[in-house]
């Protein structure tokens, strides 16, 4: 194995090791809770929410049409 090549796959492999250790979220026994429980009772919708969804049905079903013609 060349030094090039030592170098890039140590490189590499630190990089895939720090890209998995960034994407582990760690939450307390609480947390874990309220996040299940928030999955099984969501909350109502806002009404900020819904007139966000208004407006993206509204916005794609013309791109839809659009591409249709």
């Amino acid at each position: 194995m060349t030094l090039t090549a030592f170098v890039l796959s140590t490189a590499h492999d630190a990089a895939v090791q720090t890209l998995e250790t960034a994407h582990i979220v760690e939450l307390t026994r609480q947390d874990q809770q309220r996040f299940v429980d928030t999955l099984l009772n969501p909350p109502a919708p806002s009404e900020r929410l819904r007139a966000a969804a208004a407006d993206y049905r509204e916005h794609t079903s013309r791109a839809t049409n659009k591409s249709r013609r």
